[in-house]
This record gives structure tokens, sequence and C-alpha cells, in this order.
């Protein structure tokens, strides 16, 4: 049939969706409505959150600026977890030549942490092998510390040495013995 000029049942009903939608505020009244990109995406708009659990504890957002959030806000442990045999976790990010690279390995299968690009540890924090051994940088200082047992160096080049060098007065550096 076809609806007169002045029948507005019509222009009513979808007002009322488009209404509905607009004030949709969780997740479950937006999948209700069927507000998602219609494959199996849900697409949030910036700076819109999703949350989980009772008290909106954990979030994930995305911000204007093109940042990304995981944000864990309980007072429980953040795990991030991969339950699959001898796989690894990878924290990843693109470089300035738009190549993404392996910046942390966790490693199943080795059972190691790879560090894929250089770490830098801030002057005058520590780095700590247990509490046996301690090397840091204060500012003006590096320090090598050994808690227990003895310091062993070795080398196992054939031929190889162990040299010991430092300034030798003049702005150059010097070995001071091998």
């Amino acid at each position: 049939t076809t609806q007169s000029a002045d029948d507005n049942s019509t222009k009513v009903a979808t007002t009322a969706y488009v209404d509905a939608l607009e004030v949709s505020s969780t997740l479950s009244e937006i999948l209700a409505n069927g507000n998602t990109s219609g494959a199996n995406d849900i697409i949030m708009a910036d700076l819109r959150k999703i949350y989980f659990g009772t008290d909106s504890d954990f979030e994930l957002s995305h911000n204007t600026g093109g940042n990304s959030f995981v944000n864990h806000l309980g007072t429980g442990t953040l795990f991030i977890r991969n339950n699959t045999s001898e796989q690894a976790v990878k924290l990843q990010a693109k470089n300035s030549l738009d190549v993404v690279n392996d910046y942390i390995i966790i490693n199943g299968s080795t059972e190691r942490t790879e560090f894929g690009k250089n770490v830098e540890i801030k002057s005058g924090h520590e780095l700590y092998f247990h509490d046996a051994l301690e090397i840091w940088h204060n500012g003006g200082n590096s320090n090598i510390i050994n808690n227990t047992g003895d310091l062993i160096i070795t080398q196992k080049t054939d031929d190889g040495d162990i040299i010991f060098k430092s300034d030798n007065g003049s702005g150059g550096v010097t070995e001071y013995f091998r």
C-alpha cells in the first residue's frame, strides 16, 4: 500500500529506532539495536570505551590522537597469557621505516625472554640478577656489584684476551692491562 502524505507512522517508527541507537551506551544495547559494522566486527567511535567486569575495572579504548589503551583499573593482576604450547607472546611496534619489529618476545618453546632491540635502563635505575648481581649507572659512575660468590669473567675465544681500558688523560683511551 501507498502511505498518504499526511500519514507520519513510518517517520515516527524510524525516528524512534534512530533515537534508540543514539542513547545506547552499553555493548548489549548496541548489539540489541543491530548497530555493528555488519560482519563480525564491533566498531566503537574514538573516545568510547569497552568496559569489562561488574565494576567496569578493565577497559579497552582508542582516542582521536591514534593511541590505543588497555587499562586495568582493578585491584588484581593483569595477565597476558598464551595458553598454546611452545608458542610466544610478542610485543611489536612499527619503526620509522614502517617496518613492524619484535621488541620483546616471551618465548614458551625456549623458556626465555628475548629482546629484539636494545634495552635502555635510565640513569639511577638498576639491573638486578636475582639479588646476586647489580649493574647500574647513577649519572656519574657505572657500577657492577656482586653480592654472592665469586665474580667470574670468562673469555672463550681462542687466543682472545680480557682487556681493560681507561681514559689516558689526554682525551684518548688506552689499555691498562690484559
